[in-house]
């Protein structure tokens, strides 16, 4: 028996620092839950990836290793939106 259970996610635009092997990039955490978070990127990590998510990097810095769970592109004609 499958059981699910909702897990309340938290809309927020934290700015931070995605390293994708030796690379930086900058990001924006928009959502976060106990489970997760999303992260808006110029970054194409593959599905599977361990990154380094660095958080409030201009303060008391807090570095995450994360992996990538999935990816949604947007297409070219919105990224300036």
């Amino acid at each position: 028996r499958f059981v699910h259970h909702a897990i309340a996610r938290h809309l927020r635009r934290i700015p931070c620092k995605l390293f994708v092997g030796e690379r930086e990039y900058t990001a924006v955490v928009l959502d976060l839950s106990v489970s997760g978070l999303f992260v808006q990127t110029h970054a194409r990590p593959r599905i599977g990836a361990r990154l380094r998510l660095q958080l409030n990097p201009t303060t008391a810095p807090l570095e995450l290793t994360v992996h990538v769970m999935r990816a949604k592109q947007v297409p070219q004609s919105l990224m300036a939106v």
